[in-house]
Parts: structure tokens; C-alpha cells; sequence
């Protein structure tokens, strides 16, 4: 009998720690790649779906994470894309191919845990067709990778696709969490300069000057005298979402990522400046494309290894991924990385 280890959660609330489990192997089923993780990535997604901030989870337990690399091991009937032993980025936005409503695996106690289109806290995996693109990777970037899956192409598309960013633009970046260095990442790689970056943590300041940005505490932010010609709002802090409103400029792009609590109401009291060829964008996952955008992001990683590490600050085995989301609190913690192969 073959298992395999997976991290699940059974439970939501601020103090919520997913559970290691024992789950049976099985084969992959119609539209299913069978994927064995090499590395994934930890987001603030699951820190929401953990606490519940968006709600409540109605498919409990389940299998969870969205952005990793590995390499496919077998796959169900309906798979065209893919061969044994192709190496394949997780992502949460759809490419082309089949896709599956979710998946289901059993324990090694017998409690069915199921899951969606892609997850990625386990050693084995099973993901649809669609939620794989296939690269020829570079061993130097293997704990790069998983930031392929969701918080690098999604800060690239919001930056190029959704606000149309130029190098002359006045940027500001509302929170230094993964996306918000994402952000600022692809700001210096495609030569945007004039960048500041608000977060809570003064201990942000470091990396945040690292990658070539200017460090601003958020208490700051009502008291500038300057306005920003591109807003990235990545907190979800209502508060912070009024500031960025309030900072823009006159024909100001203003990109709302970051996601409210469920039921919190955002006010503006000068709602006004709306119409002063102002946008207001929610952003769709950047509009990435994974089957046209990938390679093209692959190559970027390849030519600015050196910077795109300065993103991982942490890289520890599954059987740490509680710790991982601990870690992630620390204002000197940048992006936290599982690598199976520990």
C-alpha cells in the first residue's frame, strides 16, 4: 500500500494549523495530471482560507496551496498536453486543456479529503489539465518556480495588462507581503523607478530597499503632500484602500488587488475625484494567460536569478508548513518556500 504525506485542512479559525496526513496513492483519473511536487509556494490565499476571512468553507476537509512546480508522473485519460517526466508550473488562472471540478483522495484512516482544479501542500498531487503549463527548467531556480503559480504573473499582468504601467509613472505599493514584492520585483526588472512601497512593518524597509524601492510606514501615508499616478493596493486594509484613493493623482490608475474581509464596507469621502479621469481597476489575476505568458516569465526569472531570490526568504520541508505560516507574520519574512526534497 503506497502513500504519500499532504498537509489538509479540517478546520477554520485565526488559531487553525493544517493537518499532516497519511493519504492512499491511487491513479489518476479522467482529465487528471498526477504531478509529484518538487517545490510549492505559501500565499496569503491560504492564510484567508485558514482564518476564514472570506468566509465560511463548506468543503471541508480538503487538500489546499495553488502555485508550485513538479513533474508529471502519470496522467488520466483526456490529457493531451502532457508526457511522463515533463517538468510543469501549478497555477490557480486556467490555460488551455481539459479541466476537472475537483478531485477527491482518501486517507489512510478512511476520511475522504477532497480538493479543487489545483492544489499543491502535498508530495503527490492531482490537477487538471488546465492548471499545468509545462517549462524546461533551470535546477538554479527550482525554489523560484512556485512564485510562477501565482504572486509573480499576477503582479506582471496587473503591471502590464490591466494598468499599462509606463517607466515615467509615479508608483506606489500598498503592503510589502509577497505580491506587494512582486510588484516592486517587476517594477525594477522592467525599469520603473520612481516606486514607494507603504506597509505596517518598519521591518519591511530592508528588503523593500533591496529591490529597489522607496520604504514608507503606512502612518505615513495620510500626511504626504504627493500624489502617485499608479496605485497598487495589496493589503485589503480598508483603511488603505482609502488612502490609495485619496493619493491619486489626476488620471490616476488605481489597482485594487488585495481582498477586503467579507462584510466590510469601504467609504470615500471625497468620491468626487472618481471623475477626474480617474480608474479604479479590480484586479482578474493580473489577465495572466499561462499558456501564451509563461515562457515569457521563465525567461525573465533566468536573466535576474540573483534579484528574483531576493523574494524567498525561507525554504523548509513539508512537515514545517505550520511553522512556514508563522513565519510569514515576521516583517523581516519574505516569500516562504516547501521544498519536498528535504
Amino acid at each position: 500500500m503506497h502513500t504519500y504525506k499532504s498537509a489538509v485542512l479540517f478546520n477554520q479559525n485565526q488559531d487553525s494549523e493544517l493537518r499532516l496526513c497519511e493519504i492512499l496513492d491511487r491513479k489518476p483519473l479522467q482529465n487528471e495530471v498526477k504531478v509529484k511536487m518538487v517545490t510549492t509556494g505559501l500565499c496569503g490565499k491560504q492564510v484567508n482560507e485558514i482564518t476564514g476571512k472570506l468566509g465560511e468553507d463548506k468543503y471541508l476537509p480538503h487538500f489546499i496551496g495553488h502555485e508550485g512546480f513538479g513533474q508529471v508522473i502519470a496522467t488520466g485519460s483526456g490529457v493531451q498536453k502532457f508526457q511522463l517526466g515533463d517538468y510543469v508550473i501549478l497555477h490557480w488562472r486556467p490555460a488551455i486543456g481539459t479541466t476537472i471540478e475537483g478531485m477527491k483522495c482518501k486517507s489512510i484512516d478512511g476520511i475522504e479529503i477532497g480538493g479543487g482544479p489545483v492544489t499543491t501542500f502535498s508530495e503527490i498531487t492531482f490537477v487538471a489539465e488546465n492548471r499545468c503549463t509545462k517549462i524546461t527548467p533551470e535546477p538554479r531556480l527550482f525554489n523560484i518556480y512556485p512564485l510562477l503559480g501565482c504572486a509573480l504573473p499576477t503582479a506582471y499582468g496587473a503591471i502590464i495588462k490591466e494598468v499599462s504601467v509606463n517607466k515615467g509613472d509615479n508608483v506606489l505599493i500598498i503592503g510589502a507581503g509577497g505580491l506587494g514584492m512582486a510588484l516592486l520585483f517587476w517594477c525594477n526588472v522592467l525599469r520603473i523607478d520612481s516606486v514607494c512601497v507603504a506597509d505596517i512593518h518598519q521591518g519591511k524597509k530592508v528588503q523593500v530597499e533591496a529591490l529597489g524601492g522607496k520604504f514608507l510606514h503606512v502612518d505615513e501615508l495620510n500626511k504626504l503632500d504627493k500624489k502617485f499616478s499608479v496605485i497598487f493596493e495589496t493589503s485589503g486594509v480598508t483603511q488603505n484602500v482609502v488612502n490609495a484613493f485619496e493619493l491619486a493623482d489626476k488620471g490616476a490608475r488605481l489597482s485594487l488587488i488585495g481582498q477586503t474581509r467579507k462584510g466590510e464596507s469601504v467609504t470615500f469621502e471625497n468620491f468626487l475625484k472618481f471623475y477626474d479621469d480617474m480608474s479604479i481597476i479590480s484586479s482578474q489575476g493580473g489577465l495572466f494567460e499561462p499558456t501564451e505568458d509563461m515562457q515569457a516569465l521563465c525567461d525573465y526569472l533566468s536573466e535576474n536569478q540573483s534579484l528574483a531570490s531576493k523574494l524567498v526568504s525561507n525554504i523548509i520541508p513539508l512537515s514545517r508548513i505550520n511553522e512556514g505560516f508563522q513565519l510569514m507574520k515576521d516583517p523581516t519574512a519574505r516569500r516562504i518556500i516547501i521544498d519536498f526534497r528535504m
